[in-house]
């Protein structure tokens, strides 16, 4: 019999779309500390569609993004770990990113970035970004183990 188990601290989900609101997926990261799921949530953000006409705007749907579209999107990317790193230093996903020793960004953290949106699923497909379309987030106290028990059944 195979167990999943589902580890105590913050779950989140994240919802994202590409083009014209089809190829839809759906990304999830559980066991993460407050801290980190703050940071998630912002990066997320950052994926709001750019055509977004009654909501807030982002880098979302960026097909083939150039040098002025990729410099705003560090930017914007910068400013929110430069604010994780005030409120928490010790927010683990920020050490792809950052280097405390010397106080400031990696030269490249492109790859980071790319690889950490790729994870949940706001980049990937036809599109250098996809749109977010939805972010939860969920609090499970305690480790939860369930067990398959699905040949008892089939």
């Amino acid at each position: 019999m195979s167990k999943t188990i589902i580890p105590a601290g913050y779950r989140i989900t994240i919802e994202s779309w590409e083009n014209d609101a089809d190829n839809y997926k759906t990304k999830l990261m559980e066991g993460l500390q407050k801290e980190s799921t703050m940071f998630l949530v912002d990066f997320a953000k950052l994926f709001y569609s750019q055509n977004n006409w009654n909501g807030p705007k982002g880098h979302g749907n960026m097909y083939d993004p150039n040098v002025s579209e990729l410099e705003a999107f560090r930017k914007d990317f910068e400013d929110i770990v430069s604010k994780h790193i005030k409120e928490n230093t010790e927010a683990c996903l920020l050490q792809y990113f950052y280097d405390d020793e010397n106080g400031k960004f990696y030269e490249d953290q492109s790859d980071g970035v790319m690889d950490l949106a790729y994870e949940l699923g706001l980049s990937g497909g036809d599109f250098y970004t996809r749109v977010l379309s939805s972010i939860k987030v969920e609090y499970i106290p305690t480790e939860i183990v369930l067990n398959d028990v699905t040949e008892d059944f089939v």
